[in-house]
Order: structure tokens, then sequence, then C-alpha cells
């Protein structure tokens, strides 16, 4: 399985882009999420509304952190960390979602539209961001599944280039890239035992 390139410099790359996908996200969701609570308050609807996205979003921007410091400990507390982190994360967003699709049909069964004209022009362009925070938490959700894929593609990768101790060493050090068969045996890494068996390398020993 040599093929999967997904090699520390690139997993660190696609790291800090789920991660900051998920912050930015998470905190526009926030946002948007205390402006339709605050309204549904204000107009007397909030009591019969419970929402968990205020807290999913402020959780999942918490939690990033701590995933993120993870990475010097040991490949398999990296590993088994950020994998039971993000599908705890994947839950979260995944009931939100559900939540504010209920909410949604609760509220307005035919669409935003068709809400009386008694209703606040506030409430309705509450309404209207429910949409949005159902789209916001569905998007969290997909980062959150890439970012699971990707981390197992990567433990696949690092098993096969068979390193020594694998899940002992620190994260920052794997998965290794293709042995330098080419260089002389003695800058070989001690892991790359199997060009000793390289043709390229015949004439080097």
């Amino acid at each position: 399985m040599r093929y999967l390139k997904f090699y520390n410099y690139r997993f660190m790359h696609l790291q800090s882009s789920v991660f900051g996908s998920l912050v930015g996200s998470s905190c526009v969701f926030f946002l948007t999420e205390l402006y339709t609570t605050a309204v549904f308050v204000y107009v007397g609807a909030g009591a019969a509304i419970p929402s968990m996205g205020l807290l999913t979003a402020l959780f999942t921007v918490v939690s990033v952190q701590p995933m993120q410091s993870s990475l010097p400990d040991s490949f398999m507390k990296t590993v088994l960390f950020q994998t039971i982190w993000s599908y705890i994360l994947l839950v979260l967003w995944l009931i939100t979602a559900a939540s504010q699709h209920s909410l949604w049909t609760t509220l307005a069964p035919g669409g935003c539209d068709t809400l009386p004209d008694g209703f606040t022009v506030h409430l309705h362009h509450a309404c209207d961001r429910i949409g949005f925070l159902q789209l916001v938490a569905y998007l969290n959700s997909i980062f959150l599944v890439v970012y699971i894929v990707t981390l197992s593609m990567l433990t696949v990768k690092t098993l096969d280039a068979r390193h020594p101790n694998v899940w002992m060493v620190s994260t920052w050090e794997l998965p290794h890239p293709d042995c330098p068969c080419r260089q002389i045996k003695s800058q070989w890494p001690p892991w790359c035992a199997y060009c000793a068996n390289s043709p390229d390398t015949a004439s080097r020993l």
C-alpha cells in the first residue's frame, strides 16, 4: 500500500485545514444560533424550542486544541484519542442537524414564507437562518468524516511502512517517506533494511 502518499506534512496540512474550517464554521454557527435563540425567547417561542447547537459549537471550538496538542504523544495515543473525539463530534453535529430540521418543520412546515403575518420580522429572519444552521451542521459533519477517513488511511500507511515500535514513537515522526535506497548504506535509516535487496543499491553496499 505504498501508493498511499499520506506523509506527515500532508497530514498536518490537511489537519490544519479541517480544524480551521471546523473552528470557523462553528463560530459562525454559534453566533447565528445565538441570534435565533434570542429572537425565539423575545417573541415567547424559546421555552418550547430546546437547542443543543450552542453547546455543540462551543464544545467543538474547545476540542480542537486538545486534538492538536495530542500529536507529540505516541502514535497509538494520537490515533485513539483523535478517532474517538472525532466520532463524538460527528455524532453531536448530526444530532444538531436533525434537531434543526425538526425545529424548522415544527415552526414552519410549509416554509418560512408561510408564517402568519402576525409574527415579527425578526422571527421571519430567524426562521430563514434555521436552514443555514442545518447546512453548517451537515458541513461540519462532512469535515469530520473526511478527517476520520484520512486518519484511518494515515494509520494504514504508517503500519505498511514497517517502522519498528510504530505505536510508541511520536506522531510527528510518522509516517516515514519511502526509504532513500540510492544513498550509501551508512545513510539508511534503521527502518530501511529492505534496501539491501534493491538493485539500485548494489553498487553502494
